[in-house]
């Protein structure tokens, strides 16, 4: 069974810009399932609807995830022991970011059995109503942010950071915007799929060195890099 690579766009977003990094993930293990959020995606009411529905993702997450758990019971199922639900991360961007972040670290319920989450330029500033948050406890985190980014600061990926415990890290890519570490195939976007692909490798067991490694990597490419407990 492959794991599974949970795929969270952010408000305005949609599955289709994340085909290059679904198809990498995929390419490399993962089974990648990338839900399209009824009222957040580029063709929902985002007018209206976008942000209060908010607070209706991480139950889309969990309702994905469940689904394809299902499926990986059913001997009827093209997905019949091809995914493992139980070995799962969770990426996301922007509000999706936000969406991951609620469902593992707000709350009085959260999520802490995934694997790990990667949150690119997480719009948490928006979470407060999950209730109490963010937690220490969560899954290993890495968080991703450009600095040139006029829709997020990046204090608010530090400021995540500083609370969160160990395994953490982030990387700070100068002169890179809001949507370019996650949407697309340019260099931005391809050096989150590296990161991912490293936190997926080392969460899962199959390189343990590997997160560490990406995270190397990066820096010699001029990424500024913190990490704690790696």
């Amino acid at each position: 069974d492959r794991p599974l690579v949970l795929l969270a766009h952010g408000n305005g977003g949609h599955p289709e810009l994340l085909v290059p990094l679904a198809e990498g993930l995929a390419a490399h293990g993962a089974v990648v399932a990338a839900p399209i959020f009824p009222a957040t995606n580029r063709y929902g009411d985002s007018a209206g609807l976008a942000l209060p529905d908010l607070y209706n993702q991480p139950e889309d997450l969990a309702f994905v995830r469940a689904a394809l758990g299902d499926s990986a019971n059913d001997p009827a199922s093209p997905l019949y022991r091809r995914v493992d639900v139980d070995r799962a991360i969770a990426v996301g961007h922007s509000l999706g970011g936000a969406t991951v972040a609620g469902w593992t670290r707000w709350g009085d319920d959260p999520q802490t059995d995934l694997l790990a989450t990667v949150l690119v330029a997480p719009a948490t500033f928006l979470n407060a109503p999950f209730g109490e948050g963010p937690h220490a406890a969560g899954p290993p985190l890495q968080l991703v942010h450009g600095d040139a980014d006029s829709v997020i600061a990046v204090s608010v990926s530090e400021e995540l950071m500083a609370v969160a415990d160990d395994p953490v890290a982030l990387v700070v890519m100068p002169g890179v915007g809001h949507s370019e570490p996650f949407e697309g195939e340019g260099v931005a976007a391809m050096e989150t799929f590296r990161l991912v692909r490293g936190v997926f490798d080392t969460v899962t067991g199959a390189d343990p060195g590997a997160w560490e490694a990406a995270l190397s990597l990066t820096a010699e490419r001029g990424n500024l890099v913190s990490s704690s407990g790696l």
